[in-house]
């Protein structure tokens, strides 16, 4: 069987292949690795960056791929560690303020 490697390349344990939950080792928080996070006091635009897991893992910790908008596949911006800092899911972090709405409606409907 082809097992998949880890960024150090060491093989990922097969209990750890294909996850939808993980629990930070310290703090004990269940993570929902379906889902899109951003790092913890950003605010969440749809043109912006989000960050998910890829089944992608780091010394027994999920990592997160960078993601632009609704783009299906990572944007290659960057991969963080869930294990590292405070994240958020997108669900609960705040909406940015818009600053130009008519400049943001232009490039959303352009996008549509």
């Amino acid at each position: 069987m082809d097992r998949r490697l880890d960024s150090e390349g060491r093989p990922v344990p097969e209990t750890e292949i294909g996850l939808t939950s993980w629990t930070h080792p310290t703090t004990g928080r269940v993570f929902d690795l379906t889902v899109a996070y951003l790092p913890g006091g950003e605010y969440y635009h749809p043109l912006g960056f989000t960050w998910r897991h890829y089944d992608h893992w780091h010394a027994s910790a999920p990592l997160l791929e960078a993601f632009y908008g609704d783009h299906a596949a990572p944007s290659g911006a960057g991969v963080r560690s869930l294990a590292d800092g405070d994240w958020v899911p997108v669900s609960q972090a705040p909406a940015r303020p818009v600053l130009n709405p008519t400049l943001e409606d232009a490039v959303a409907s352009a996008r549509s």
